[in-house]
């Protein structure tokens, strides 16, 4: 073979194109290309910071909710009795009439005026709002003035709003809301905001996903890794890979059609056998938990697996010089090398069942209520925000608001298992040349 043939090869694969490419027109390639990255970059932190002050503002907005006791019934307020001096506006109102928490009462601003009878009524904002676009300010004290100008000596304009009768109060308390084993922010005369309930609720179906998948997981990405034929992982993993893109909502499905009638089928095997009294709800923490850990079984398996293959050859290979078994290989010297990635897996799959929403919201049901039995049903912190947004609740009452302050714990929950994931990984990575 002749010196050239080589370079002549090389020109018939490039198609002759041996001429160099510009410097000037590289350089702005690559500029583009690293403006094109650093913009990705920004707008990943830019969301990132929009969601958690969206969350923050909410929260706080949740907290600074109040609430007056108002009478039965608006009264109308002639103009010419109100003295727009002595108006206190109030933002993030509630209004309730003792006695009747189904009352349809509005929430939001309003003005608190006092008239010649020495009473305090609270007037809605919104009845000021055309007044307000013809002024100067958006201050509705400012236009309480302007309509009081225009309604003359007379006072021929009125207002409309509902007396205050008893003092004024926080809607939610920190320390209750933090602290509280009771959340009824829907039903009864009096309302419950004690976070408990959702959060044990949450814990159980994930630990009851956690406690089934991972031992499975780990131990199906063990055979993958070190056991199976190439022929059948090759079958098996893209399996997995498509149980993965499964819609969630047919594991709620699924939980209860099967999983929950199979459960009570053994309790009944073992109320037969040892004289109990096994039985499932309909709506249970156990069926949820199941069609959870099913969920992210692929999670678990797959990046496991990957982790496990990730080992070099040459540990293998050197545990089985020293004369140790295939099981040994895999439980004493793979598993270990791996246990980094294992670990980044188990984490992934336990934050993604923490903020898994269908399964739980079909198949727990939606009584919120300390988590410690699973055989009966339970609400997490995301099923009660499905249930929020479905429109019970109206869009600024202190309900509505309270998804907010569920989401903002939701959040601290995942960033604390992001964190420790970090910290773990840190402490049993290794590395190999």
């Amino acid at each position: 073979m002749s010196t050239t043939e080589p370079f002549e090869n090389l020109q018939e694969l490039t198609h002759h194109r041996g001429t160099p490419r510009r410097r000037g027109l590289l350089r702005i390639r690559e500029r583009v290309i690293r403006l094109a990255l650093l913009g990705c970059a920004v707008f990943s932190v830019v969301t990132t910071a929009a969601i958690i002050v969206v969350l923050a503002n909410e929260t706080l907005s949740f907290f600074a909710t109040n609430t007056s006791d108002v009478r039965a019934g608006e009264v109308r307020v002639p103009l010419d009795s109100v003295d727009p001096r002595q108006a206190e506006l109030l933002t993030g109102w509630n209004l309730e009439v003792p006695g009747s928490p189904g009352a349809a009462l509005p929430s939001g601003s309003f003005l608190a005026i006092q008239d010649d009878r020495d009473r305090s009524i609270l007037v809605p904002v919104s009845q000021l709002e055309d007044e307000r676009t013809n002024t100067s300010g958006d201050d509705p004290r400012a236009a309480l003035a302007g309509l009081l100008d225009r309604s003359g000596p007379d006072g021929e304009l009125e207002l409309t709003g509902w007396v205050e009768d008893g003092p004024r109060r926080p809607e939610v308390g920190f320390g209750e809301f933090i602290t509280g084993t009771e959340w009824n922010p829907l039903l009864g005369e009096e309302k419950q905001f004690g976070i408990w309930p959702l959060i044990t609720g949450t814990l159980l179906i994930t630990a009851i996903a956690a406690v089934f998948a991972l031992p499975i997981g780990l131990v199906t990405a063990i055979f993958l890794s070190e056991y199976a034929p190439m022929r059948v992982r090759n079958v098996v993993k893209p399996i997995l890979e498509i149980l993965a893109g499964v819609p969630t909502v047919v594991f709620g499905f699924f939980a209860l059609t099967v999983l929950t009638p199979g459960l009570n089928w053994l309790g009944g095997v073992y109320n037969s056998l040892l004289e109990g009294t096994l039985a499932f709800d309909t709506y249970n923490a156990m069926a949820a938990g199941l069609a959870v850990g099913i969920m992210i079984l692929p999670i678990v398996t797959s990046l496991a697996e990957d982790a496990l293959r990730s080992v070099p050859k040459a540990l293998r290979d050197g545990a089985f010089a020293l004369g140790a078994t295939r099981f040994d290989v895999s439980t004493r010297v793979v598993v270990p090398a791996a246990l980094s990635g294992i670990m980044a897996s188990f984490l992934l799959a336990i934050t993604r069942a923490v903020g898994e929403t269908m399964i739980v919201a079909l198949a727990a049901g939606g009584l919120a209520q300390m988590a410690y039995d699973p055989t009966g049903p339970a609400q997490t912190m995301t099923a009660y925000m499905v249930q929020i947004f479905l429109g019970d609740a109206p869009a600024t009452g202190v309900e509505y608001k309270s998804s907010y302050a569920v989401a903002a714990v939701l959040f601290l929950m995942t960033l604390v298992l992001t964190i420790a994931g970090n910290l773990i990984l840190n402490r049993f990575r290794e590395e190999y040349e």
